[in-house]
């Protein structure tokens, strides 16, 4: 039915586009309820918030949604604007999004997310991470219906309010006015300008697409190893020996990128799943 793959891989793409831009844009919406949201909130005590920082980690960057900076401390918020029921744990690699129609999408582990977020933002102020809380927030256009995370608080936007003032009535205070101004003053320094925050969106289609290595920036290509009974398992691997990076590989990237015998397995496993 195809030939070698190109256009195959190019519906693929283009599918896969627009499903990028249907994230990019919910991404964009959901900021903006959870800061409206926040600027609303009449919360106890002194504190500043800010949003859309891109700080640096190891030679890349990532890009928090909103930071609160409170006298009871630092809280890292990760906003979800999703639909449909929502199940995952917090040491599973991918949570499901399901559909009542029975469709099925995949998203990053947004605790494991987040605790890049935390990590970059300890180092960006020269603290422990444990020093700074994450908190992972979805939409109300969604039900959260198996989330197994004790060690990291999981909830939705109408419950943040009475999160936050249960955490502050269990917490002594840590900071002062003048210290949450003066990180204030420092996070403000890394929102990003225009021309940094196109740069970030073109590193993470880059990872998406599979071009660029999030680790070391070196290219991914297909690779294997045989895991059972003479049985390939094939990922994208990082080409710098030193690096060593590897993610699950799609049918499509492994039709686009392999040779010829990985092209035949990949049609095979193709046809197997419909």
């Amino acid at each position: 039915m195809f030939n070698d793959g190109d256009l195959f891989f190019e519906g693929f793409k283009i599918f896969r586009d627009i499903e990028k831009k249907q994230f990019q844009m919910q991404g964009d919406v959901g900021e903006s309820e959870l800061n409206l949201y926040l600027a609303e909130l009449d919360l106890p005590g002194y504190y500043k918030i800010i949003s859309n920082v891109l700080l640096p980690i190891g030679k890349n960057k990532t890009q928090i949604d909103t930071i609160l900076i409170h006298e009871k401390g630092i809280f890292c918020i990760e906003y979800k604007n999703l639909s449909g029921w929502i199940f995952g744990c917090e040491n599973q690699k991918q949570w499901t999004q399901c559909f009542r129609g029975g469709d099925k999408y995949y998203f990053y582990n947004p605790v494991r997310q987040n605790q890049t977020h935390c990590a970059a933002l300890a180092k960006v102020l020269r603290t422990v991470p444990k020093n700074i809380e994450s908190i992972i927030v979805f939409s109300e256009n969604c039900e959260l219906k198996k989330i197994n995370c004790p060690n990291i608080a999981v909830l939705q936007l109408d419950d943040l309010y009475n999160y936050l003032l249960y955490i502050f009535g269990e917490k002594a205070n840590r900071f002062t006015e003048k210290n949450i101004d003066a990180v204030y003053k420092l996070l403000k320094m890394y929102i990003p300008s225009r021309k940094e925050q196109i740069e970030h969106i073109e590193r993470v289609r880059k990872y998406t697409e599979g071009i660029e290595c999030p680790k070391c920036g070196s290219t991914l290509k297909p690779n294997h190893r045989i895991i059972q009974n003479g049985k390939k398992r094939y990922f994208m691997g990082c080409t710098n020996s030193e690096c060593g990076f590897e993610r699950d590989i799609t049918y499509a990237e492994l039709i686009k990128y392999g040779n010829d015998e990985e092209r035949q397995w990949a049609y095979e496993k193709l046809w197997e799943d419909i």
